[in-house]
């Protein structure tokens, strides 16, 4: 059984039959570190399961690259708006470090839902997972302190914390290079 099987049976149990449908409809794609998974402004034809790496979404701003997501090993990308609305992406996704992704394109995705309905329990688990996520990034945002967010980066995203420049951990964190630079000393 392979690494997304057994994520996606863990979300809810999987037909035999549907079993077999993803492994073949699942396609192996390997990125090197900074290249684009999804590009900003084209459509996200796709979700991947992170079998090995990470990934960021930046976003443009007039000074900068806002960092708004990370995704780790075993993680999911799935961007419910592009890939089910057909909206573009406001957000370009990079490879971190070198990927293996295990990908289903949306026209694999849709006949998946349509003949394996049970399926729509995995997804629904996804799609909730990563509503979960930006909430929880809104609140830790909202109503934490500067260090308490840096902490909370440091134990959640650790595996990354060198992967990524400190402007990138800044703006994700919504706080200023230098408040950064000032909590890195702090909490070394």
């Amino acid at each position: 059984m392979t690494p997304f099987i057994q994520f996606l049976t863990a979300l809810h149990p999987l037909s035999p039959a549907a079993t077999i449908f993803i492994t073949n409809a699942t396609e192996t794609i390997y990125l090197n570190r900074g290249e684009t998974l999804f590009p900003r402004g084209k459509i996200a034809h796709k979700f991947c399961f992170i079998e090995s790496g990470s990934l960021a979404a930046y976003r443009p701003s007039e000074e900068k690259n806002i960092a708004t997501r990370f995704w780790l090993e075993n993680q999911i990308v799935f961007c419910t708006d592009s890939l089910v609305n057909n909206q573009p992406l406001i957000e370009k996704i990079v490879a971190l470090e070198e990927c293996k992704l295990n990908c289903i394109s949306f026209n694999k995705f849709q006949t998946i839902i349509t003949q394996h309905i049970h399926f729509c329990n995995n997804i629904l688990k996804i799609v909730a997972n990563e509503q979960i996520h930006y909430m929880e990034w809104t609140f830790l945002i909202c109503t934490s302190t500067y260090e308490d967010r840096y902490l909370y980066f440091r134990k959640n995203y650790n595996k990354i914390f060198n992967l990524i420049s400190a402007e990138a951990i800044a703006s994700s964190l919504n706080m200023s290079g230098s408040k950064l630079s000032r909590l890195r000393k702090m909490n070394h």
